[in-house]
């Protein structure tokens, strides 16, 4: 059934429906920002005493400057000279971080020398704690 079917009258009641059932969506809060996590004083440690030995493992510092608690999954991406294809990644997985907390982080896996890894990239998602974890 097309508009020019229908009656004026019809037509209106429609058009109010419509109009009724879009700005009711549009009224509705947005929840709070989870974007404020940050991953500060990234380094890298070798396990053994020689960082020409394998292997090694970043420490950093998370902290939460959101208002409500979260899950935050850091992914540490380790890359030699040629900064096109990544050598190696670890994640790391923050539980019910809570707002205004920090956490030492230590991410083993990388299996391979530090002396090999000439950059570390920092990639963080996160989502709320009433979110399913993966």
């Amino acid at each position: 059934m097309t508009m020019r079917g229908l009656s004026r009258a019809s037509r209106v009641v429609v058009l109010l429906i419509a109009a009724c059932a879009t700005s009711t969506c549009a009224g509705t809060p947005a929840g709070p920002s989870l974007a404020a996590v940050q991953v500060n004083d990234v380094r890298l440690q070798a396990t053994e005493a020689n960082a020409s030995l394998c292997c090694c493992r970043v420490a950093a510092l998370a902290e939460n400057l959101n208002a409500v608690p979260v899950h935050v999954t850091i992914k540490f991406v380790g890359y030699d000279e040629n900064a096109a294809f990544p050598l190696a990644t670890i994640v790391h997985f923050i539980r019910n971080m809570q707002p205004g907390t920090r956490e030492p982080v230590l991410a083993t896996g990388f299996l391979l020398a530090c002396s090999r890894l000439k950059d570390v990239r920092v990639e963080v998602d996160v989502t709320g704690t009433t979110s399913e974890l993966p």
